[in-house]
Protein backbone atom coordinates (compact mmCIF):
# COMPACT_ATOMS: atom_id res chain seq x y z
CA UNK A 1 0.00 0.00 0.00
CA UNK A 2 2.89 2.35 0.71
CA UNK A 3 4.24 1.88 -2.82
CA UNK A 4 0.90 2.75 -4.42
CA UNK A 5 0.57 5.93 -2.38
CA UNK A 6 4.11 6.95 -3.35
CA UNK A 7 3.17 6.31 -7.00
CA UNK A 8 0.07 8.51 -6.64
CA UNK A 9 2.11 11.34 -5.12
CA UNK A 10 4.92 11.01 -7.64
CA UNK A 11 2.58 11.47 -10.60
CA UNK A 12 -0.01 13.92 -9.33
CA UNK A 13 -0.93 16.56 -11.93
CA UNK A 14 -0.08 19.45 -9.58
CA UNK A 15 3.36 18.05 -8.78
CA UNK A 16 3.99 17.43 -12.48
CA UNK A 17 2.99 21.01 -13.39
CA UNK A 18 5.17 22.38 -10.59
CA UNK A 19 8.15 20.36 -11.88
CA UNK A 20 7.62 21.72 -15.41
CA UNK A 21 7.39 25.29 -14.10
CA UNK A 22 10.55 24.86 -12.02
CA UNK A 23 12.34 23.31 -15.01
CA UNK A 24 11.37 26.23 -17.26
CA UNK A 25 12.46 28.84 -14.72
CA UNK A 26 15.78 27.29 -13.78
CA UNK A 27 17.87 25.68 -16.48
CA UNK A 28 20.87 24.52 -14.50
CA UNK A 29 22.15 21.18 -13.40
CA UNK A 30 21.18 20.13 -9.92
CA UNK A 31 21.36 16.89 -8.03
CA UNK A 32 18.07 15.01 -7.76
CA UNK A 33 17.35 12.09 -5.41
CA UNK A 34 16.81 8.93 -7.45
CA UNK A 35 13.47 8.12 -5.81
CA UNK A 36 12.04 11.48 -6.95
CA UNK A 37 12.72 10.99 -10.67
CA UNK A 38 9.70 10.72 -12.98
CA UNK A 39 8.82 10.46 -16.67
CA UNK A 40 10.39 13.07 -18.98
CA UNK A 41 13.11 13.94 -16.45
CA UNK A 42 16.48 14.57 -18.09
CA UNK A 43 19.47 13.04 -16.29
CA UNK A 44 23.15 12.43 -17.02
CA UNK A 45 24.14 8.76 -16.81
CA UNK A 46 27.07 6.63 -18.01
CA UNK A 47 24.82 5.00 -20.63
CA UNK A 48 27.45 4.20 -23.28
CA UNK A 49 29.93 2.87 -20.68
CA UNK A 50 27.21 0.64 -19.22
CA UNK A 51 26.24 -0.66 -22.65
CA UNK A 52 29.84 -1.38 -23.64
CA UNK A 53 30.61 -3.11 -20.34
CA UNK A 54 27.53 -5.33 -20.46
CA UNK A 55 27.77 -6.32 -24.12
CA UNK A 56 31.51 -6.93 -24.55
CA UNK A 57 34.13 -8.86 -22.62
CA UNK A 58 36.49 -5.88 -22.59
CA UNK A 59 37.70 -5.31 -19.00
CA UNK A 60 39.39 -2.03 -19.88
CA UNK A 61 38.57 0.66 -17.29
CA UNK A 62 37.76 3.75 -19.32
CA UNK A 63 36.84 7.15 -17.93
CA UNK A 64 33.11 7.24 -17.32
CA UNK A 65 31.48 9.67 -19.78
CA UNK A 66 28.00 10.89 -18.87
CA UNK A 67 25.31 11.04 -21.54
CA UNK A 68 21.99 12.89 -21.45
CA UNK A 69 19.09 10.47 -21.08
CA UNK A 70 15.35 10.72 -20.54
CA UNK A 71 13.32 8.62 -18.12
CA UNK A 72 10.30 6.87 -19.63
CA UNK A 73 7.63 4.59 -18.17
CA UNK A 74 8.88 5.36 -14.66
CA UNK A 75 11.92 3.15 -14.90
CA UNK A 76 13.51 2.92 -18.32
CA UNK A 77 16.37 5.04 -19.62
CA UNK A 78 16.66 6.21 -23.22
CA UNK A 79 19.68 8.17 -24.47
CA UNK A 80 18.97 11.37 -26.39
CA UNK A 81 20.50 12.78 -29.58
CA UNK A 82 20.20 15.87 -31.74
CA UNK A 83 19.48 15.80 -35.47
CA UNK A 84 21.91 17.58 -37.74
CA UNK A 85 20.25 20.41 -39.73
CA UNK A 86 17.38 20.58 -37.25
CA UNK A 87 16.44 22.74 -34.28
CA UNK A 88 19.44 22.26 -32.00
CA UNK A 89 17.39 22.43 -28.80
CA UNK A 90 15.11 19.58 -29.89
CA UNK A 91 16.28 16.22 -28.57
CA UNK A 92 15.21 12.87 -29.97
CA UNK A 93 15.46 9.25 -28.82
CA UNK A 94 18.59 7.56 -30.15
CA UNK A 95 17.17 5.19 -32.81
CA UNK A 96 19.80 2.55 -32.00
CA UNK A 97 18.34 2.02 -28.53
CA UNK A 98 14.58 2.57 -28.89
CA UNK A 99 13.81 -1.15 -28.73
CA UNK A 100 16.04 -1.81 -25.71
CA UNK A 101 14.53 -1.70 -22.26
CA UNK A 102 17.38 -0.64 -20.01
CA UNK A 103 16.24 0.14 -16.51
CA UNK A 104 17.55 2.95 -14.35
CA UNK A 105 18.25 0.43 -11.58
CA UNK A 106 20.44 -1.70 -13.87
CA UNK A 107 22.59 1.29 -14.84
CA UNK A 108 22.86 2.50 -11.25
CA UNK A 109 23.81 -0.96 -10.00
CA UNK A 110 26.53 -1.21 -12.66
CA UNK A 111 27.74 2.36 -11.97
CA UNK A 112 27.97 1.80 -8.21
CA UNK A 113 29.97 -1.40 -8.78
CA UNK A 114 32.35 0.16 -11.34
CA UNK A 115 32.88 3.73 -10.12
CA UNK A 116 36.39 4.32 -8.82
CA UNK A 117 35.16 6.77 -6.16
CA UNK A 118 33.41 3.89 -4.32
CA UNK A 119 30.48 6.09 -3.30
CA UNK A 120 26.94 4.85 -3.76
CA UNK A 121 24.91 7.02 -6.11
CA UNK A 122 21.78 8.29 -4.37
CA UNK A 123 21.43 11.42 -6.52
CA UNK A 124 21.91 12.07 -10.23
CA UNK A 125 22.81 15.10 -12.30
CA UNK A 126 19.34 16.40 -13.07
CA UNK A 127 18.55 18.84 -15.88
CA UNK A 128 14.84 19.34 -15.33
CA UNK A 129 11.86 18.07 -17.24
CA UNK A 130 12.10 18.01 -21.02
CA UNK A 131 9.21 19.65 -22.87
CA UNK A 132 7.69 16.61 -24.55
CA UNK A 133 6.07 16.74 -27.97
CA UNK A 134 5.75 14.86 -31.23
CA UNK A 135 6.96 15.91 -34.64
CA UNK A 136 5.25 14.31 -37.63
CA UNK A 137 7.58 12.46 -39.97
CA UNK A 138 6.96 14.03 -43.41
CA UNK A 139 5.00 11.69 -45.63
CA UNK A 140 2.55 11.82 -48.50
CA UNK A 141 -0.30 10.67 -46.23
CA UNK A 142 -1.96 12.55 -43.38
CA UNK A 143 -0.40 13.46 -40.07
CA UNK A 144 -0.48 11.67 -36.71
CA UNK A 145 -3.86 10.14 -36.12
CA UNK A 146 -4.15 9.27 -39.81
CA UNK A 147 -1.60 6.50 -39.73
CA UNK A 148 1.51 8.62 -40.25
CA UNK A 149 4.48 8.25 -37.93
CA UNK A 150 5.69 10.87 -35.50
CA UNK A 151 9.02 11.25 -33.71
CA UNK A 152 8.99 11.92 -30.00
CA UNK A 153 10.89 15.09 -29.14
CA UNK A 154 12.00 16.78 -25.92
CA UNK A 155 12.75 20.48 -26.15
CA UNK A 156 15.16 22.32 -23.86
CA UNK A 157 16.30 25.93 -23.78
CA UNK A 158 19.55 27.20 -25.33
CA UNK A 159 21.15 28.00 -21.97
CA UNK A 160 20.69 24.43 -20.79
CA UNK A 161 22.11 23.05 -24.05
CA UNK A 162 25.14 25.31 -23.69
CA UNK A 163 25.66 24.20 -20.09
CA UNK A 164 25.32 20.50 -20.97
CA UNK A 165 27.86 20.61 -23.76
CA UNK A 166 30.39 23.20 -22.56
CA UNK A 167 30.29 23.40 -18.78
CA UNK A 168 29.24 19.92 -17.66
CA UNK A 169 30.76 17.92 -20.53
CA UNK A 170 27.68 15.73 -20.95
CA UNK A 171 27.62 13.79 -24.22
CA UNK A 172 24.76 14.61 -26.60
CA UNK A 173 25.56 13.11 -30.03
CA UNK A 174 24.42 14.65 -33.30
CA UNK A 175 23.32 12.34 -36.10
CA UNK A 176 22.57 13.07 -39.73
CA UNK A 177 19.17 11.63 -40.60
CA UNK A 178 19.25 12.89 -44.21
CA UNK A 179 17.17 11.40 -47.02
CA UNK A 180 15.84 8.53 -44.96
CA UNK A 181 13.95 10.94 -42.74
CA UNK A 182 11.55 12.76 -45.01
CA UNK A 183 13.98 14.79 -47.10
CA UNK A 184 11.81 14.21 -50.21
CA UNK A 185 8.79 15.79 -48.54
CA UNK A 186 10.78 18.85 -47.43
CA UNK A 187 12.26 19.26 -50.92
CA UNK A 188 8.93 19.60 -52.69
CA UNK A 189 7.32 17.59 -55.47
CA UNK A 190 9.40 15.07 -57.42
CA UNK A 191 9.07 15.14 -61.20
Amino acid sequence: AADSSRFAVAFSPLRYAARRFHSACKSSMQMQPIEELADDDLVALPFDCYLTATTTSDDDEAKIQLRLCVIRNQQYIYPLIRHEDDVETDLFLDPRFIEKQISLQDILQWWNANDSSNEVKSELQYYGVGWYGQRPVPSLGGGPGYGAEADEVWSIDEDLLEQLLNEDGVDLPVIDVGMAHGEKARGGALF
